[in-house]
């Protein structure tokens, strides 16, 4: 005598009813940890904001001579040393970029002799 899904049995002379486990549905999962919601941006502030600390980074005001034109100017960041660099001609120039053949040139600040060169501005012509 078969009650399927149940199945019913004669043990000990009891009769007992087990529930098949095979239908039985499986246990829920356990909940998903979730992280907070992004929160938006403060305004006035966009994802172009973060510059690297180089460039940002203040030095003490300085005098730096260009090697290639002769001229001073005064460098407290490296903005300032691509400023000089952007906006005035420099025909000539120290030596070629191994790597794109730009114009490397040279300029003498409080710590010796420094190379300027940024494959980047070079190549998309914004150095002059």
């Amino acid at each position: 005598m078969s009650n399927f899904p149940y199945q019913v049995s004669s043990q000990n002379g009891h009769r007992a009813q087990a529930p098949a486990t095979r239908n039985r549905p499986p246990p829920p999962p356990p909940p998903v940890q979730r992280p907070p919601p992004p929160q938006p941006p403060s305004p006035g502030t966009t994802e172009h904001d973060a510059v690297n600390q180089r460039f940002l980074e203040r030095l003490e005001p300085e005098q730096a001579q260009c090697l290639s034109c002769g001229d001073t100017f005064t460098k407290e960041t490296i903005a300032e040393v691509i400023r000089h660099y952007a906006d005035a001609p420099h025909p000539q120039f120290y030596s070629a970029c191994l790597y794109c053949g730009g114009k490397c040139h040279r300029y003498r600040d409080g710590k010796g002799i420094q190379v300027y060169h940024d494959c980047y501005r070079s190549t998309n012509k914004l150095d002059q």
